[in-house]
C-alpha cells in the first residue's frame, strides 16, 4: 500500500508536458525572431538618441550613445565590473552579470560601453533558447507567438535591452531547463550555476531538480545540481570574509541605501492589519496591486505547462512577495519563464497589435528610464 501511495505522489511531481522528445527547431523562425527584435531595438535606439533632454547629460552626443543603455543598477554593474565589491552596497549585486562586462571590458576597455554591450547581447541570447524550450511543450506556431508575448511585455524588452542582469538570468536559466529536459545534466548544472550566481532566486530551479531526482532515487544526478547551490554558498562565505556579515547581499539591502525597500507583505498585509507603516504606498501601488492579482493567474497556469514549472513559478511567486521591492514587481514577476507558455495563443491578429502597443509602452517606459523615473 505505501508503495503504491509513493508511486503516485512521483507521479503528481513528475512532469508532464505535451512532447519532450527532440523536436526539428526551424531555424529560420529563430532568425525571423531574433532579425525583429534586432530592428525595434534599432528603431528604440534612434528614437532615444534623438530625445532633445536626456537628464542630466542634455542632448547626447554620437560619443555617448551607451548612456542609453546605462542608469540605476547599471552604474553599480559597471563599477563592480572594473573597481571590484569595494563598497557594501555593491554585495546586493551577485557577480555574474559584471563577470560579463568584465569580459567585455578587458576587449575594447570602455567600461560604459562594455555595461551597454553586456546589457544588449545578453538582452538577445534568451530569445532562441525560450523558442527552442517552448517548442518542446507546444506547436510551432505557438511557440512563436509564446516567444513574441514574453519578448515585447514592457518590462522584458526594457529590462534586456539596458545594461542590466535580466538577459543574463533568462539566458542561464533557460539554457539550464533546456539542458535538463535534454538530458545534458552536467551542462544544465554549469547553465543553472550562472543562473543562480546572477540572481539569488536562481538557485530554486536547482533545488526542485534535486528534490525530483532524489524522489526517482536518481541520487549521484541530484548531487549533480547541488553544484550551483555550493556556488552560492561559496559566494556568501566569500562575502563574509570581505564584510563581516553572514549573508553580504541581504546585508546590502538593509544596512545601505537601499533601505527602506519593503516587499508586498510588509508594506500592504503589515499595513492593513496595523502592523509596519506604509512608508512606500504611491500612487503606483494600486496598479501593482492589480497586476500582482493577473499574474499569479499566469503562474498558476504553468502547471498545466509541467507540474515542475508550475511549483518553480510558485516558489518564485512567493519569494517575490517575501524579499521583492514591492515597486518592482512588474519588473520581477514578467521574468519567469514558464508564464508564458501557460498563455496559447494560435491567432496573429492577437498578436501583431499586441506587439505594437507594447513596444509604444516599452519606448514610453524607456524614456522614463533615461530621465532617472522609476520604472521597476
Amino acid at each position: 500500500m505505501s508503495q503504491v501511495f509513493f508511486k503516485e505522489e512521483k507521479n503528481k511531481f513528475e512532469s508532464s508536458p505535451q512532447e519532450l522528445k527532440e523536436k526539428p527547431i526551424h531555424r529560420d523562425q529563430t532568425v525571423k525572431l531574433l532579425l525583429l527584435l534586432i530592428a525595434t531595438k534599432i528603431f528604440a535606439f534612434i528614437y532615444l538618441f534623438n530625445i532633445e533632454y536626456i537628464a542630466p547629460y542634455g542632448r547626447l552626443q554620437l560619443n555617448e550613445w551607451w548612456l542609453i543603455f546605462h542608469r540605476w543598477d547599471s552604474a553599480f554593474y559597471d563599477r563592480i565590473a572594473t573597481l571590484g565589491y569595494i563598497d557594501l552596497k555593491h554585495w546586493a549585486f551577485l557577480p555574474g552579470f559584471p563577470a560579463v562586462i568584465k569580459a567585455i571590458y578587458l576587449l575594447i576597455g570602455h567600461s560604459g560601453v562594455s555595461t551597454a554591450l553586456a546589457g544588449l547581447i545578453c538582452g538577445l541570447t534568451w530569445i532562441p533558447v525560450y523558442y527552442k524550450v517552448a517548442s518542446a511543450y507546444m506547436e510551432d506556431e505557438a511557440a512563436i507567438y509564446s516567444t513574441l508575448l514574453f519578448t515585447f511585455f514592457p518590462t522584458v524588452y526594457v529590462f534586456t535591452s539596458i545594461g542590466y542582469s535580466e538577459g543574463l538570468w533568462l539566458t542561464s536559466t533557460l539554457l539550464g531547463w533546456y539542458f535538463y529536459i535534454k538530458d545534458k545534466h552536467l551542462l544544465s548544472s554549469l547553465a543553472l550555476t550562472v543562473s543562480t550566481l546572477t540572481r539569488i532566486p536562481g538557485f530554486i530551479l536547482p533545488t526542485l531538480i534535486i528534490l525530483r531526482e532524489l524522489l526517482h532515487y536518481r541520487v549521484k544526478r541530484a548531487c549533480l545540481y547541488l553544484l550551483p547551490l555550493i556556488a552560492l554558498g561559496m559566494w556568501f562565505y566569500y562575502g563574509f570574509l570581505s564584510t563581516g556579515e553572514p549573508i553580504a547581499p541581504l546585508a546590502a539591502q538593509q544596512k545601505t541605501v537601499w533601505n527602506p525597500h519593503l516587499n508586498f507583505l510588509e508594506l500592504f498585509m503589515m499595513g492593513v492589519i496595523g502592523g509596519r507603516p506604509t512608508a512606500s504606498w504611491n500612487e503606483s501601488s494600486v496598479f501593482i496591486v492589480i497586476s500582482l492579482a493577473l499574474f499569479l493567474y499566469l503562474y498558476l497556469k504553468a502547471f498545466n505547462v509541467d507540474k515542475l514549472l508550475g511549483i518553480y513559478s510558485v516558489c518564485l511567486f512567493a519569494v517575490y512577495l517575501t524579499t521583492g521591492y514591492f515597486l518592482s514587481m512588474s519588473r520581477f514577476l514578467p521574468f519567469t519563464f514558464p508564464i508564458w507558455m501557460g498563455v496559447r495563443v494560435k491567432k496573429k491578429s492577437v498578436i501583431i497589435p499586441y506587439i505594437l502597443f507594447n513596444y509604444l509602452l516599452a519606448l514610453l517606459l524607456w524614456s522614463e528610464f533615461l530621465n532617472d523615473r522609476w520604472i521597476g
